[in-house]
């Protein structure tokens, strides 16, 4: 099944196409809930009456996130392959004009050739299958509509600071430090309003949102520590990219004493995660994109 936005007749040559913010938004949460730990996360997917999914609220309401899959049993092993290459993926549609496997890889400037490049190409495939496999119920509506329904077709870009490139190139494997952390934080920062990007939160509020917050943190102190260390250094290759800056109101966790209940104290800190330049979109109209 292809993904194709039809601009209308009367659009212009230059026109693009993107997808409804709405529905962006939503794809890229329930993307980044999921994976190998979708069921253990604070806010994540849930199976209610045999139906696997993920509500999405924004501004304008809330959005069910799901599967085609047949059963719950199907639905949950799609979910748990979610990955962060799944949401390069998704990235890659706003990026290209036609979004196969080979165009994630120019857009992740994958430069392995032969049976690497091959071997890749597939897993992507793979990928680009399960974003074919998503259903976004909008509240109120009855229908279940695909993400090729939301694409929409104009110069505009689906939101001020659309992800820009840089996040694509950073690794999405799991076993990459705080690269997987950078690119989440820096999808879910660009979809911020001007006014909400700037805005006080706490660690809690932030990993949650970005799916990197589990029902038992702090249970398990060694698992708590590295996911301080990689948050505070997933931000610190933000800022390095020029794509945002963090401001801690207090001294981070990381550099003081993890004595008992650190954890709680760091989940509780208050952050301002200030988007920079290089996290405007490009103002130049990109083309229409068909997911093949």
């Amino acid at each position: 099944m292809d993904m194709v936005a039809e601009a209308p007749a009367t659009a212009p040559k230059s026109a693009g196409a993107f997808f409804d913010r709405a529905a962006f938004a939503a794809a890229a949460a329930a993307l980044m809930a999921g994976g190998p730990h979708a069921r253990v996360l604070q806010r994540g997917w849930r199976e209610t009456g045999g139906r696997v999914a993920f509500e999405h609220r924004g501004p304008h309401g809330r959005i069910a996130v799901s599967t085609s899959a047949p059963d719950a049993a199907a639905a949950w092993a799609d979910v748990e392959e979610f990955s962060a290459l799944t949401l390069d993926a998704l990235l890659a549609v706003d990026l290209a004009a036609r979004v196969d496997a080979e165009a994630v890889l120019q857009a992740k400037a994958y430069a392995r050739c032969g049976d690497e490049r091959r071997a890749f190409r597939a897993q992507v495939d793979a990928e680009l299958d399960r974003l074919r496999r998503l259903r976004l119920q909008v509240e109120g509506a009855t229908e279940v509509r695909t993400l090729a329904d939301f694409l929409r077709p104009g110069p505009g870009a689906v939101s001020p600071r659309r992800p820009p490139a840089g996040p694509l190139r950073f690794d999405h494997r799991s076993n990459r430090g705080a690269d997987v952390l950078a690119k989440k934080l820096a999808v879910w920062l660009s979809l911020q309003e001007d006014a909400e990007a700037r805005k006080a939160r706490q660690v809690r509020a932030v990993l949650a949102a970005i799916g990197e917050l589990p029902v038992h943190i702090g249970e398990r102190g060694a698992r708590s520590g590295r996911l301080a260390d990689r948050f505070d250094e997933a931000l610190m290759r933000l800022e390095e990219a020029g794509l945002s800056r963090l401001r801690y109101r207090g001294e981070s966790a990381c550099a003081g004493d993890r004595s008992r209940g650190w954890i709680t104290r760091w989940l509780r800190q208050t952050v301002v995660i200030e988007p920079q330049p290089g996290m405007a979109a490009p103002q130049t109209p990109l083309r229409r994109p068909v997911l093949s």
